[in-house]
């Protein structure tokens, strides 16, 4: 049974999708169990279930790794969010051009601009589920021997797979390590930039509307793939040519009605519905409250130094936009969970679980003995948490905390892996992530300031020291000059060490970074930089660290494999429809056009128009909206793309019900015809929890109109060839609107 929210209609096809919330986030195999609903919903593609993503319609959904696009001309013309593409756009500015600012169009090809080298799309060809192949001899395996003999296989398929250069091969995880499957893609190296609006217009409102309804956002963006001219995937060369693209979406500007079927496709990353209880309390009670104060420790300090040199604000924006963003997330989130009684709630229902588990003797031998040991497992880690939470920024993590250190950390790991066969690399040092490391050297000075650096790792340092002696890192301690096991040592003793340390490296020189890239391991450790001898001192702790985790890791995905096991078959036990939690892989959602508020019908609860972006207009940093958009929108020049229903309005965002999470932005929103009419950027606040706890009632999609990204091209910027090239003609001065109506208009495939 699929699980609806509102109204249960006998005869789904006599009624109306208005209020009928389908829950999940489905991977395409499972798409065939769903035809019965997409059948009566009216869609498409109702007939071909279950997709391939090789074939039309998914085959026009492309990944760049964190966020979703959709292919929507036959020459590689790929559309996103605009916020999708902030690191690359920051890296791609100069003195002259600033394209978060002032944003850009390509007025010809030759003018499309190349873009952080860093940046990748990827095409789904094929998914084959390698279970049987991975798990062989490891199934009740655990512990580290579990992690190694999972990840030496992994590896050898993967290595196998990417033979062919043009292929990035992925071996994706679900039911908590008890299913693989492996992802082969076809890579698009040569990504150029062909529109993107100013950030004012993409990003109207700022963090004061994020996650907010009703939204005024404009996060479009548009990029073109080139491939080498016999066709394979090619580094960014001028002999380039677009991508032929064998499918695309065509896009409407007919509009919609509420109640209209929507559905979309595109790679969420992580959700957390399968996690148990415990796990929710601790994200509840801990993890996020701790989150949120990290994140506001690092804004503040990045903001403090800011005001006394607006060029930092400049290279952290990216970063800044990003912990904002996640900062307050969290902050809906916990916020969701207690109006909602989350945790009660989860409790109430593993507590009936688990009582069904117990009832039946052949079920409790077959699955309690994992759900025990899941549970243990759980409650050791959180005796070292904060340890963790510590360690994984400097040891592991990335971001903005210690970047020098960071780099130095990566390109010594960099080289020592590079004498290594393949099957030895440990993950991200293997031979494909070569290019990550060059376009992280050359672009660095874009997003690093010294003094800054310095700063963010004296409060992470701050936390370390606050760290029981026994959990803290011997080497670390014995560099700072602490006696063993000292008890709270404060910033200010260690002080004149932080500032050697700074004050010594050469981290911020080019040159010197690529040096550190193309260097063996022994001309590094004999280097004399002090960021590349502390991060050299701290690699057996980061070995020890990573030897815990993977020891930790087999052990999760052995017991919650298990666990996992056992939740399905009570789930089917019900009747419920179960659908495993977002792991990157591409995922189909099912909807309808529907305002914020349940049963709601008004155009006012469901759609935003210019007109109420106009009375939003100050003189507020986050509700300037530039020129030309600005002069357009006051004489309501909307041309074409005006709504009757809003008084000849122009629309800009709307809502739906449809079930996304990160990842999903930029995925495409398809009519029941199979036409593209908005692009996914962000959900609202009640819908933030969703990610734990789904709410059908309140989960609600923010969407950008097709028509305001049309009017963009068309009415302000006279993109016409790009419009010719969407299959959409655009405005002919003497062509009335009347006239209009009747043009032709080519469709996608």
């Amino acid at each position: 049974m699929i699980r609806y929210s509102g109204v249960l209609c006998l005869l789904l096809l006599l009624c109306p999708a208005v209020g009928r919330t389908l829950e999940g986030m489905w991977p395409p195999e499972t798409s065939g169990a769903l035809r019965s609903e997409a059948e009566s919903l009216g869609f498409h593609w109702a007939d071909q279930a279950p997709l391939e993503p090789s074939a039309a319609p998914l085959s026009a959904i492309v990944s760049l790794g964190t966020c979703t696009g959709v292919l929507v001309s036959p020459d590689g013309l790929i559309l996103t969010n605009q916020h999708c593409l902030l690191p690359s756009l920051q890296i791609g500015s100069d003195a002259k051009t600033d394209l978060l600012r002032d944003g850009f169009l390509a007025r010809d090809r030759k003018s499309e601009r190349a873009l952080d080298p860093n940046l990748r799309v990827y095409l789904v060809q094929e998914q084959i589920d390698v279970t049987r192949a991975v798990l062989r001899g490891s199934v009740r395996s655990r512990g580290r021997t579990r992690y190694e003999r999972v990840d030496r296989v992994s590896k050898g398929m993967v290595e196998h797979c990417e033979r062919s250069g043009d292929r990035r091969c992925d071996l994706l995880v679900s039911n908590g390590g008890g299913q693989f499957q492996l992802v082969r893609q076809f890579e698009l190296r040569d990504l150029r930039l062909v529109y993107a609006p100013p950030s004012a217009a993409a990003n109207f409102g700022g963090e004061f509307d994020n996650w907010m309804w009703p939204r005024h956002a404009a996060d479009i963006a548009l990029l073109r793939a080139y491939v080498a001219p016999d066709g394979s995937s090619s580094d960014y060369a001028e002999t380039n040519v677009p991508y032929r693209s064998r499918h695309w979406l065509a896009t409407s500007r007919a509009g919609f009605e509420p109640g209209d079927p929507v559905w979309l496709a595109g790679f969420p990353l992580r959700t957390h519905r399968n996690r148990t209880a415990a796990e929710l309390a601790n994200v509840i009670e801990w993890q996020y409250p701790r989150s949120i104060q990290a994140m506001n420790e690092v804004m503040a300090a990045i903001n403090l130094e800011g005001k006394r040199r607006p060029d930092v604000l400049k290279k952290y924006g990216a970063i800044m936009q990003s912990l904002a963003n996640y900062e307050k997330n969290f902050r809906g989130q916990l916020s969701g969970f207690a109006e909602r009684h989350a945790l009660d709630s989860k409790r109430i229902d593993e507590r009936t679980f688990r009582d069904w588990l117990k009832a039946d003797s052949e079920r409790a031998d077959r699955y309690w003995s994992d759900v025990e040991a899941l549970d243990a497992h759980l409650a050791r880690w959180q005796s070292q948490r904060e340890r963790d939470f510590v360690y994984t920024s400097v040891l592991s993590g990335g971001g903005a905390i210690a970047q020098g250190l960071g780099l130095a950390r990566d390109l010594y790991r960099w080289s020592l892996a590079s004498q290594k066969p393949a099957y030895q690399r440990d993950f991200g040092y293997q031979r494909r992530d070569a290019y990550k490391y060059v376009a992280r050297v050359e672009s660095f000075d874009k997003r690093f300031d010294l003094t800054l650096d310095q700063r963010l790792f004296e409060i992470w340092l701050t936390r370390y020291l606050a760290l029981p002696a026994d959990q803290r890192i011997v080497e670390l301690d014995r560099w700072l000059g602490l006696p063993a096991k000292a008890e709270r040592p404060t910033l200010a003793a260690i002080q004149p060490r932080i500032d050697a340390l700074f004050r010594g490296t050469r981290v911020g020189d080019l040159n010197v970074r690529q040096q550190w890239l193309h260097a063996s391991p022994t001309s590094l450790e004999r280097s004399k930089d002090p960021m590349m001898q502390l991060a050299i001192t701290l690699y057996p702790a980061i070995r020890r660290f990573e030897k815990e985790f993977k020891e930790w890791q087999g052990d999760d995905a052995r017991f919650r494999a298990g666990y996992l096991d056992a939740l399905r078959a009570y789930r089917d036990g019900l009747g419920d429809a179960y659908y495993p939690d977002a792991n990157g892989g591409l995922r189909l959602a099912l909807g309808s056009i529907r305002g914020d508020l349940p049963g709601e019908l008004s155009v006012s609860r469901y759609q935003t128009t210019m007109s109420g972006l106009l009375a939003k207009v100050s003189e507020s940093p986050d509700f300037s909206y530039p020129e030309p958009m600005l002069s357009h929108a006051r004489r309501g020049d909307f041309g074409r793309y005006r709504e009757p229903a809003v008084s000849n309005d122009l629309p800009v965002n709307f809502l739906t019900d449809l079930d996304i999470t990160g990842g999903n932005s930029g995925s495409p929103t398809i009519n029941a015809k199979g036409e593209l009419i908005g692009l996914a950027f962000d959900t609202t606040w009640d819908s933030v929890p969703s990610n734990w706890v789904f709410d059908p009632e309140r989960t609600r999609t923010i969407h950008v109109d097709a028509r305001y990204w049309l009017w963009l091209l068309d009415e302000v910027m006279h993109a016409d060839a790009l419009l010719v090239e969407m299959g959409l003609a655009p405005v002919a001065p003497e062509m009335s609107d009347d006239d209009d109506e009747h043009a032709t208009v080519p469709t996608g495939q």
